[in-house]
C-alpha cells in the first residue's frame, strides 16, 4: 500500500509539470483517499489481533498461575523408606500459586505399603493436599504451610488404626552464593497409625555445576522422632539422600540418586507384621539403595 501511495505522489508531480495544478490537486486527493483506506485497513488487522487474544485467554480465568508435574521413578522414597516396595512409582501434581505468596497444591502417587505394627494397614494410593505462604523476607525465602496425607484403597480390618493424618511445616532457605541450602521442620500432633506427636527437623542442600547450570547435585538429611515407636513399628531413625540432576529444555528432569536410613532390616520390618513394605516380606525397604527418576514440569 505505502509503494502504491508513492507511485500516486509521482504521477501527480508530473501532471503538474505537463498541464496545471489541479492534476495536483487531484492526484492529492487519491492519495489522501489511499491513505484513509490504509487506516481502515488498520483498524480492521488490530480489530482481528484484539479477537484472536481474547479467544487465547485460558478457559479458567483465575489469579495467580497454575502448573502441573508428572514423574516416573524406580521407588517411591520418603524419608529414606520406600513406600513402593522397592518398586516403580507413577506420580502427578498440580499446583496453584498466587503473587501475594499464597500457594494450594495436590500430588498422587501409587503406593504398596504396610503401615502399623501388628495392626498392618494397606493402602495402595496416596493423596497429598498441602496450603501455605511462601515469601522472601531478608534474603531468606519463607515457607510454611500444612500437608493432610490421605491413603486411598485401603484394605481396612476393624480394630485397624487411622492411616491419614496432618502435618504443619516451616522452612527457612537462603542463596550462599555456590550454594544453596533450606532448614526446615515437619510437625504432626498424631501421625500416621495414631503414632502420637511426630517431629522432622531435616537440612537439604543444592548446587548447580560451574559452566553448566542445567545440572545440578543435591543432598539432604533428616532424623524422625516418633512418639509412639509400637504403634508405628519402627523407632526414631535418620535418613539421608544424594542425588544429581539435570534439566532439559526447561521442561524435563532426568535425576539418579542414591537414597537410605540408619535402620537394620529387622528395625524397619518387624516380623510378621512390618512397615512399609509387603507384612513380612521386605526387609530392603529401609536399605541404602540407587533410585532412578524422570520428570516433567508444565
Amino acid at each position: 500500500m505505502g509503494k502504491r501511495i508513492i507511485e500516486l505522489v509521482g504521477v501527480g508531480a508530473a501532471a503538474l509539470m505537463m498541464s496545471s495544478g489541479i492534476a495536483l490537486a487531484g492526484a492529492g486527493d487519491q492519495c489522501c483517499a489511499d491513505a484513509e483506506r490504509l487506516q481502515q485497513e488498520n483498524d480492521l488487522l488490530r480489530a482481528q489481533l484484539e479477537n484472536m487474544e481474547e479467544k487465547k485467554k485460558p478457559l479458567l480465568d483465575i489469579p495467580g498461575d497454575l502448573s502441573a508435574n508428572a514423574a516416573f521413578a524406580t521407588d517411591y522414597s520418603f524419608r529414606g523408606i520406600s513406600q513402593t516396595d522397592n518398586g516403580p512409582a507413577l506420580s502427578g501434581g498440580l499446583d496453584w500459586s498466587h503473587d501475594t505468596g499464597f500457594y494450594l497444591g495436590t500430588w498422587v502417587s501409587n503406593i504398596d505399603a504396610s503401615f502399623g505394627g501388628p495392626r498392618a494397614s494397606s493402602p495402595e494410593l496416596e493423596v497429598d493436599i498441602y496450603a501455605g505462604y511462601a515469601r522472601e523476607w531478608s534474603q531468606i525465602l519463607w515457607d510454611i504451610g500444612a500437608m493432610y496425607y490421605h491413603y486411598a484403597n485401603i484394605n481396612e480390618s476393624p480394630g485397624d488404626p487411622e492411616v491419614d493424618y496432618w502435618e504443619f511445616y516451616g522452612k527457612a532457605g537462603h542463596d550462599f552464593g555456590p550454594v544453596d541450602a533450606t532448614l526446615g521442620v515437619a510437625i504432626s500432633p498424631d501421625y500416621i497409625t495414631e503414632s502420637g506427636f511426630f517431629a522432622y527437623p531435616n537440612l537439604s542442600l543444592g548446587a548447580a555445576l560451574p559452566g553448566a547450570e542445567w545440572l545440578t547435585v543435591g543432598a539432604n538429611v533428616g532424623y524422625s522422632f516418633i512418639d509412639e515407636e509400637e504403634d508405628l513399628g519402627v523407632g526414631d531413625y535418620l535418613d539421608y539422600g544424594a542425588s544429581i540432576n539435570a534439566l532439559i529444555e526447561d521442561l524435563v528432569t532426568l535425576s539418579v540418586g542414591y537414597y537410605g536410613t540408619n535402620l537394620d532390616d529387622d528395625e524397619c520390618l518387624n516380623p510378621g507384621a512390618g512397615i512399609f513394605g509387603v507384612a513380612g516380606g521386605n526387609d530392603r525397604a529401609c536399605d541404602g539403595r540407587v533410585i532412578g527418576s524422570v520428570s516433567i514440569a508444565y
